[in-house]
């Protein structure tokens, strides 16, 4: 006897009915038929992929890569694309962009601000270097310290070095398994690799 999950109980004896249904009536079809449904299945979920893409929202880059490339004159798609390269750590394309937006509206006040915060980030890899090296030197010396491998892998990470910000978090994660900081960095870098 089949087991029925305490939640949603109608929606599982529905669904149930409509698959016991669907059985039912694909063993009433000759065999020709059979064959035919099963010859246009990659059809029916390829179709299914594209109405699916179609339909679901775009990403904020998707967004503003389109604002862009129909109206390249505007300097305020330029500013919102430059903006999400720089979320992304992505400095020399949020420059690119960002002067593309200073090129259409020189005096715009906000484009200015983004371009001078852009040159300060690009001087902060230095920043970053010696940060990294401060907690290099912490871990060297207290080995079983968490903290100082997380943010050894935060700095690596900002610094694109991924690979030792991959090594330094598993370390974190070695001391300990359930520090909470360290399962949310891991989340990320997972998603970048």
């Amino acid at each position: 006897m089949k087991t029925q999950p305490q939640q949603l109980p109608h929606i599982y004896r529905f669904l149930s009915a409509r698959i016991d249904l669907v059985v039912q009536k694909y063993a009433l079809l000759p065999s020709d038929r059979k064959q035919l449904l099963i010859n246009s299945l990659p059809l029916v979920v390829i179709t299914l992929y594209l109405l699916f893409s179609l339909f679901s929202p775009a990403s904020d880059f998707e967004r503003a890569k389109l604002a862009v490339l129909n109206n390249p004159k505007d300097a305020q798609a330029h500013l919102a694309l430059s903006q999400i390269f720089k979320k992304n750590y992505d400095f020399e394309k949020a420059s690119q962009e960002a002067l593309a937006a200073s090129s259409l509206a020189p005096y715009d006040e906000e484009i200015k601000t983004e371009i001078g915060s852009l040159i300060a980030l690009k001087t902060k890899p230095n920043q970053l270097q010696n940060e990294l090296n401060f907690w290099q030197k912490i871990s060297w010396q207290e080995p079983k310290f968490r903290d100082a491998f997380l943010q050894k892998a935060v700095f690596e990470y900002q610094l694109k070095n991924t690979p030792a910000a991959y090594a330094d978090l598993q370390k974190t994660l070695e001391l300990d398994p359930n520090f909470e900081p360290a399962l949310e960095m891991e989340k990320i870098l997972n998603s970048k690799f």
